[in-house]
């Protein structure tokens, strides 16, 4: 029923962004100064946009967009996450990532991160349990938007076991769609595949208390997979608010699908400088009788633009 969802979403997402364009009034043919001055401001919007670096900090929301950095920007960002453990354990979750992200090409990013579990040590899933594995990605937009076809893009990123009591390699495949519309608003359409290689919760398995998410399962899933439906918006000159709906398949063997939403702000501090913030959430309770929710931050300095 889930996938149903999903699907229907996911095509209602594409046939209201068509009507959205086509229902919009047409420019009259006697006025070519308007014309060529709503030409002008289109074009400036668009290059503030991608001075910018809109593409959205990515550390926050569960979408990626089809927008890599400006070639030779070089940005350092630090993210905070916290969100509470399910009801079986006592302690929150604490994550501090720093990461590095770089414009090496045109239409070409590359990535790094490290991100450090703190109080209860990551133990919300099988393959997080060590601290300090490194997380290396890449962004290649291959097509630019025309018309009604999106701007696409494909990420890679993969997991290196350098964290303590961490081994194997995970990796993610996405396809990234982003539709920009008049208004300034964005959409996009996420479509993701990952494998996981990872025996980080074996040596918990003897205790099914503690080791809650392989209760009752067959440790992590090896092959998983996920759609996600974001939006962003500018509320001004220097805040854009951002919008998300994730629905993915479950971490380990023998759960349930799961839905999250993301929603939050992005502020443009300076040129250089970009800070945001999200509120994530689940939509169901398919895994743990706790509702999950969380808070994240990210600050964004470029040392080159």
């Amino acid at each position: 029923m889930r996938r149903f969802l999903v699907l229907a979403s996911l095509s209602l997402f594409f046939v209201g962004s068509a009507f959205g364009q086509q229902g919009q009034p047409a420019k009259p043919a006697e006025k070519p100064k308007a014309q060529e001055s709503e030409k002008t401001t289109i074009t400036q919007r668009e290059s503030k946009i991608a001075k910018a670096g809109y593409d959205v900090l990515t550390e926050l929301w569960s979408f990626e967009d089809a927008t890599p950095v400006s070639t030779g920007q070089v940005d350092l960002r630090l993210t905070l996450r916290w969100f509470p453990e399910p009801a079986v354990d006592d302690d929150d979750d604490s994550i501090v990532q720093p990461s590095i992200v770089w414009g090496v090409a045109e239409n070409w990013e590359l990535s790094a991160a490290v991100p450090a579990w703190l109080c209860d040590n990551g133990n919300r899933g099988p393959y997080e349990d060590g601290n300090y594995d490194t997380f290396l990605g890449a962004l290649w937009r291959f097509a630019e938007q025309e018309g009604y076809w999106p701007a696409m893009a494909l990420g890679a990123k993969v997991r290196i076991p350098t964290g303590e009591g961490s081994d194997g390699i995970d990796g993610v495949l996405r396809l990234n769609l982003t539709n920009e519309y008049d208004s300034g608003i964005r959409s996009h359409v996420n479509g993701l595949l990952k494998t996981v290689n990872t025996n980080n919760d074996n040596n918990l398995t003897d205790d099914d208390d503690f080791n809650w998410w392989t209760y009752g399962s067959g440790g992590a899933r090896d092959f998983q997979w996920g759609v996600v439906l974001g939006l962003d918006g500018p509320l001004s000159d220097d805040a854009r608010w951002v919008v998300d709906v994730i629905h993915r398949s479950s971490e380990t063997n023998g759960q349930h699908n799961i839905t999250q939403a993301d929603a939050g702000l992005e502020y443009q501090l300076a040129d250089n400088q970009r800070l945001g913030w999200a509120f994530n959430a689940s939509l169901d309770h398919a895994n743990n009788d706790a509702p999950y929710y969380g808070v994240s931050l990210t600050y964004a300095y470029s040392l080159a633009r």
